[in-house]
C-alpha cells in the first residue's frame, strides 16, 4: 500500500475503485468525493421582525409585505449526492447470421494416395479410402477377388510353375487353372471350378512342342501345322487363340473334352454353355471369330460342333475355308474360341447384323467392314452403393489393337434401353444417350513386317463428368441400370479399336467415388436463445434431413458442431450439440435444439454437422455443414455499491474503502479483483498525491 498524505486545506480528497476481471484487464471505474473543510458560502440571514404586544382582535390574518427571495443553504448531500446503484446488467442477444460453408476440397481417387480397404472387398469390386474423406469403389464386370481361407483375396492371373504334375497354373483365383508343359498332353488345359465341377481338354494331333510362358500368357508354337496355340489367362476365363500363319493351316480343330459334374448345352448365337446338375451355367464358350493381320474380321466363319473322339465327347472347331483362302487375307489370322468360366453376361458386342456375349474382347467402329459397338453393365454396383451419394465416375479400359497409330475418338454413352447380353441385336444396338466422355487415341497397331508397336497397348481412363455422376446416382437411387456403351465412328475406317473384355486380365473397370453419408440442414433463426456467453450455453434450432444410405439411430448418430476462429480460421473446439430423439429414416427430417457450449468473447464460424458414433464426421465426407457466424461479447463487470459513499466526512485519515460488484459472464473458476486508489483533487480537478492498493482479490482496502 502506498503512502497517504494529510489533505491540504484547499484540497478535496477523492477515492477511485477500478474493477478488474480475472485477466487483470481494466474494468469499470467509480469514484467517491469526500468534502473539503467547510468555509463561508455567502449566506446572510435577514434581521428578525419586531415583536408587538397586544391583542390580535380585529386584525387580518395576513400582513402584507414585499416579496423577496430567501436563499436556502445547500446541504452536504446536495453538494455530494449519493451515487445511484446501477441496475443488474442483462446479456444482450448474440449477433448471429447464417453463412455459406465453403465447398470441400474434392479430389476423389488418386492411385498415389488412395488406400485400399480390404475389409470392403467383394467378388467384383475393390474399395479405396481417398484423402478427401470419400471412398472410391472400382467395379469390374468380371471377378477381381475370390474368397480364400483368409477372406477376399485379389485375383492374380500370372502363370507360375505348378507344384505337382509339372506344367503351369494361375497364381490366385477361385478357378484353379492348370496348363501342360507340352502341347501334346491329353490334358492340355484343366479348370477346376470347385471340388465337384471341372473341365479339361486337349488338342488332337498336337505336336510335342514345349510351352513358352510370358506373364499371364502361355504359347505352344507350331502345335499344329502352320498353327500355334495361345492361352491368355484372365479373371475366371481363358482366352484361347489359334494363330494361323498361312492358308495351308488346318480348317478343323478337335478338342477332346473331359467333364466332371458338367454337361454341354447349346447357346443362342452359336456358343456353348457348360451347365451343372442344377441347370446353372458354370462356363461359356462364346461364338468365336477370326481376324486377319489387316484387321478384316469374320464373326460367322467360326462354328462349333460336338462329337466323339476316342470314346470321349469332343468339341470340333470349324473355320470357313473360303474366308481364309480369300486372296485378300493377310496372315497371320487369329481365331478366338475363348472359354469364360465366370458365366458373366454383363458385356456384349453388337457388330453389323448380329450380337454376342464376348468375354475376351470388345469392339468399336467399322471393323471388318461392319460397324460395331460394345455394351457394359456393372450389375453389382447398385446393391453395393444403394442410396449412396455419388461424387464422380470414371471408366477404365485397355485398348490393344487399332488399324493405325493415328488417334481416333471413342466415346462413352449411357444406355437408355433395357438389354440382355446375347444374340438378337443389330448395329446400332440398344438405344443410348449423349456422350458422357470422349477421348482420342490409338493403341496396339503393329504394321505388317514389324514385331512391335510404336503405340503399344495401353489403358485409357474416361472421366464421365457431372452427367456421368448423375447417371450413376440415378442407378443407386432406383433408376434402371442399363449400363454404358462404348462407341466410335461407324464410317471412318481408322476408327475401330479392340478392347480387353471382361474375361481378360484387364477387364473394363468403373471407378465410382461415393459416400454413404449425406444430410441436409436448415437454420431459420441463427440467434441463440439464451445468448452464448463465456459462462452460459445457448441454443439454436437446427432442422436435419437424413439423405444418407441408412436410417440414423440415436445410438449411432448425433448432431455436433465445429467452432472456428473467424480471424485465423483455426479450429477452436468440436462439441456434441444434440441427440436424435428417435430413429430417423432415410428422407425424414427432425428439428433439434442444438446446444452451443460457452465460448470466450470473439467471432466464430459454427459448422453444424452430423456425426456417426466412432468418429465419422459428415463434413469430412464432403457433406457441406450448416454454418452460422456468431459473435460472443464480453460483458464488463459492474460496480454496484461503494463505501464510504459520496460526500462522506471521514473521521480518520485512514478510512477503509470497500466495494461490491457483479460479473454476469465471468468465466468458470475466475475471480473478481479490485484496485483502490485515494487522491487529492486540486481546485483544477487534477488528482495528486495518490495512493493505490494495486490489484487484489479483497473487496476492502
Amino acid at each position: 500500500m502506498g503512502s497517504r498524505r494529510r489533505p491540504s486545506p484547499l484540497g478535496i480528497i477523492a477515492t477511485c475503485v477500478v474493477l478488474l476481471g480475472s485477466g487483470c484487464a481494466a474494468g469499470n471505474t467509480a469514484a467517491a468525493t469526500f468534502p473539503r473543510p467547510a468555509k463561508p458560502d455567502g449566506f446572510r440571514p435577514a434581521a428578525a421582525p419586531a415583536q408587538r404586544w397586544g391583542s390580535a382582535q380585529g386584525q387580518d390574518h395576513l400582513v402584507p409585505g414585499a416579496a423577496r427571495s430567501v436563499p436556502v443553504p445547500a446541504s452536504l448531500r446536495q453538494r455530494y449526492p449519493l451515487r445511484p446503484e446501477p441496475a443488474m446488467p442483462q446479456a444482450q442477444p448474440n449477433v448471429a447470421a447464417v453463412a455459406e460453408a465453403p465447398a470441400g476440397a474434392f479430389t476423389g481417387f488418386d492411385p498415389r494416395t488412395s488406400v485400399e480397404l480390404p475389409e470392403q472387398r467383394g467378388a467384383y469390386e475393390r474399395t479405396y479410402a481417398n484423402a478427401d474423406g470419400t471412398q472410391t469403389t472400382a467395379f469390374s464386370d468380371s471377378a477381381v477377388n475370390f474368397r480364400g481361407v483368409d477372406g477376399w483375396t485379389p485375383v492374380d492371373t500370372t502363370l507360375v510353375p505348378a507344384s505337382s504334375g509339372g506344367g503351369w497354373r494361375n497364381a490366385a483365383d477361385r478357378v484353379d487353372l492348370r496348363l501342360a508343359a507340352r502341347a501334346d498332353d491329353p490334358t492340355l488345359v484343366r479348370v477346376a471350378l470347385d471340388g465337384r465341377h471341372a473341365v479339361s481338354f486337349g488338342l488332337a494331333g498336337a505336336a510335342p512342342v514345349a510351352a513358352v510362358v510370358h506373364g499371364n500368357t502361355i504359347t505352344y508354337p507350331g502345335a499344329r501345322p502352320h498353327t500355334g496355340v495361345e492361352f491368355a489367362i484372365g479373371h475366371g476365363a481363358v482366352k484361347q487363340t489359334l494363330v494361323l500363319d498361312s492358308p495351308a493351316a488346318p480348317v478343323t480343330f478337335l478338342f477332346p473334352l473331359s467333364l466332371a459334374g458338367l454337361r454341354t448345352a447349346a447357346m443362342d448365337g452359336g456358343g456353348l454353355a457348360l451347365v451343372d446338375e442344377l441347370g446353372e451355367t458354370q462356363a461359356t464358350l462364346p461364338a468365336g471369330f477370326m481376324e486377319d493381320a489387316a484387321g478384316a474380321t469374320s464373326f460367322t466363319g467360326v462354328s462349333y460342333q460336338l462329337g466323339v473322339a476316342s470314346g470321349h465327347q469332343a468339341l470340333e472347331v470349324r473355320l470357313d475355308p473360303a474366308w481364309l483362302r480369300d486372296p485378300a487375307r493377310r496372315f497371320p489370322v487369329r481365331v478366338d474360341p475363348s472359354v469364360d468360366f465366370a458365366g458373366a453376361d454383363s458385356s456384349m458386342v453388337v457388330h453389323g447384323g448380329s450380337s454376342a456375349i464376348n468375354g475376351s474382347e470388345l469392339l468399336v467402329g467399322p471393323a471388318g467392314g461392319s460397324a460395331a459397338a460394345s455394351y457394359l453393365r456393372f450389375g453389382g454396383l447398385v446393391g453395393r452403393l444403394r442410396w449412396h451419394t455419388i461424387y464422380g465416375a470414371q471408366l477404365s479400359i485397355v485398348a490393344y489393337d487399332a488399324p493405325s497409330c493415328s488417334p481416333r475418338a471413342i466415346s462413352v454413352h449411357p444406355v437408355t434401353q433395357a438389354w440382355t447380353a446375347g444374340p438378337g441385336y443389330a448395329y446400332p444396338g440398344p438405344s443410348v444417350g449423349g456422350a458422357l466422355s470422349t477421348r482420342s487415341f490409338a493403341f496396339g497397331y503393329i504394321p505388317i513386317g514389324q514385331s512391335s508397336s510404336v503405340c503399344p497397348a495401353d489403358r485409357a481412363l474416361f472421366d464421365l463428368g457431372r452427367a456421368g455422376r448423375d447417371v450413376v446416382q440415378g442407378w443407386v437411387d432406383g433408376a434402371a441400370n442399363n449400363g454404358l456403351s462404348l462407341r466410335a465412328s461407324a464410317t471412318d475406317p481408322l476408327a475401330w479399336k479392340r478392347i480387353a473384355g471382361s474375361g481378360t486380365a484387364n477387364p473394363p473397370t468403373l471407378y465410382v467415388t461415393h459416400s454413404p453419408y449425406n444430410a441436409g440442414y436448415s437454420i431459420p433463426n441463427p440467434v441463440p436463445n439464451p445468448p452464448v456467453l463465456q459462462n452460459q450455453a445457448g441454443k439454436v434450432k437446427v432442422t436435419v434431413t437424413n439423405l444418407g444410405a441408412e436410417a440414423w439411430s440415436p445410438s449411432s448418430y448425433y448432431l455436433a458442431y465445429r467452432a472456428f476462429d473467424v480471424t485465423t480460421d483455426r479450429l477452436v473446439t468440436q462439441r456434441r450439440a444434440a441427440d436424435l430423439p428417435a430413429t430417423l429414416a432415410r428422407g425424414a427430417r427432425v428439428t433439434l435444439d442444438a446446444t452451443i457450449q460457452p465460448l470466450p468473447p470473439g467471432k466464430y464460424f459454427l459448422d453444424f454437422t452430423m456425426v456417426r458414433t466412432g468418429g465419422v464426421v459428415f463434413t469430412d465426407e464432403q457433406v457441406p455443414p450448416a454454418r452460422i457466424v456468431l459473435v460472443v461479447v464480453d460483458i464488463p463487470p459492474v460496480l454496484q455499491e461503494l463505501y464510504p459513499p459520496n460526500g462522506y466526512q471521514a473521521p480518520t485519515l485512514n478510512p477503509q474503502l470497500w466495494a461490491r460488484a457483479v460479473d454476469i459472464d465471468a468465466p468458470p473458476a475466475s475471480t473478481l479483483r479490485f484496485a483502490f486508489q485515494i487522491c487529492e483533487l486540486t481546485t483544477a480537478g487534477a488528482r495528486v498525491n495518490c495512493a493505490s492498493s494495486g490489484d487484489q482479490v479483497s473487496q476492502a482496502w
